[in-house]
């Protein structure tokens, strides 16, 4: 029995190895057509989804409508909000323009 599986064993290593040798020599006999393939498949599943984005898009009308409603209301603008990020820019300018002598370089070649 043991036997019977070490057999079936090599026969399928044999199958697998003789398999990958033949896929790799195809693949390097046939690289520059299977890159061109890559390439135009690659493209044209591109060119279906800029198709299907701008000819056909999902919206009903109902969407469209309640889109176009939502873009005309526009950003309110919060100048409380911008207020404290100035304020926030500033702090940060300040401290980043502090005097930094009184700190060793522990970088300075003696």
């Amino acid at each position: 029995m043991n036997k019977k599986l070490d057999k079936n064993k090599d026969k399928m290593i044999y199958f697998w190895k003789k398999f990958l040798s033949k896929t790799g020599c195809f693949i390097l006999k046939k690289r520059v057509f299977l890159v061109f393939m890559i390439i135009f498949a690659t493209s044209g599943y591109c060119l279906f989804i800029w198709y299907r984005y701008v000819y056909k898009p999902d919206w009903d009308n109902s969407r469209k409508e309640s889109y176009i409603q939502e873009k005309e209301k526009g950003e309110i603008f919060d100048k409380n909000k911008f207020k404290e990020i100035i304020l926030e820019f500033e702090k940060r300018k300040s401290a980043r323009e502090k005097n930094i002598d009184g700190i060793n370089d522990i970088f300075k070649l003696k």
